[in-house]
Formats: C-alpha cells, sequence, structure tokens
C-alpha cells in the first residue's frame, strides 16, 4: 500500500501536532489527522519545509488566539472545517479530465455547437 507523509498543525487540540511527528497516511484515504482530522500539510517539493495553502477562503480566521471565546468557537467549528475540507479534496481527486470533456462535448452537442464556433486568442 502506498502512503503520503503529512503533518497536523493543530498545535493547540492535537498531541499529533505538538510531537511535530510525519504521519504515513493511505493514499487512497482522506488526507487529514487520525487523531483530530484537521488536514494535514504535506512537504513542499524541497521535501525540507511542510506547508499548503488555503483551498478555500473560509475556517478559522486564528488558530493561535489568546481570546478564549475564539478558542472555545475553534475547538467547537475546528473539526467541522477540517472535515469539509478533506470531503471536497477526496471528491476532487475523483475529478477526471476525460469526464469533463465528455459533459462539454455533450453541453455543445445539446446547443447545436462545435469546435469552430470558438475562437480563443493565443
Amino acid at each position: 500500500m502506498a502512503y503520503r507523509a503529512g503533518r497536523c498543525t493543530n498545535d493547540l487540540y492535537c498531541s499529533l501536532a505538538s510531537g511535530k511527528q510525519n504521519l504515513q497516511i493511505p493514499v487512497d484515504s482522506l488526507f487529514v489527522c487520525p487523531q483530530c482530522g484537521k488536514p494535514l500539510t504535506a512537504p513542499s517539493a524541497d521535501k525540507r519545509s511542510f506547508s499548503t495553502p488555503a483551498l478555500l477562503a473560509v475556517g478559522l480566521r486564528d488558530a493561535q488566539s489568546s481570546c478564549l471565546v475564539e478558542q472555545a468557537v475553534n475547538h467547537a467549528l475546528g473539526a467541522a472545517y477540517a472535515e469539509a475540507e478533506g470531503l471536497l479534496v477526496a471528491r476532487l481527486h475523483g475529478v477526471k479530465l476525460s469526464v469533463l470533456a465528455e459533459d462539454f462535448h455533450r453541453g455543445m452537442q445539446a446547443r447545436g455547437l462545435s469546435l469552430e464556433d470558438f475562437h480563443h486568442e493565443l
């Protein structure tokens, strides 16, 4: 079975994050922390640092907040955001260009269009 390396960054609520452990996650599984459910960060191309850009502009504003109210909200919603992002990432991995192309061509045919109807400047 193939695995991906990742790290949890949920330092406030996850002991796997505080240990800075490299976690091995099967490639056919959601790329989330097995303890807290937060999306893991993957190694960058140079394999020395870990980072991941935010997929969506939604989620916790400040995971390291000193505000007790914000900490309580982060704790209550953190797993839900992680689960939602993990589900979206998993679904995106299932999108195939060939399926998109077939859908595009069906739509063109339904509208009576052909590739000659499209003009793009290079």
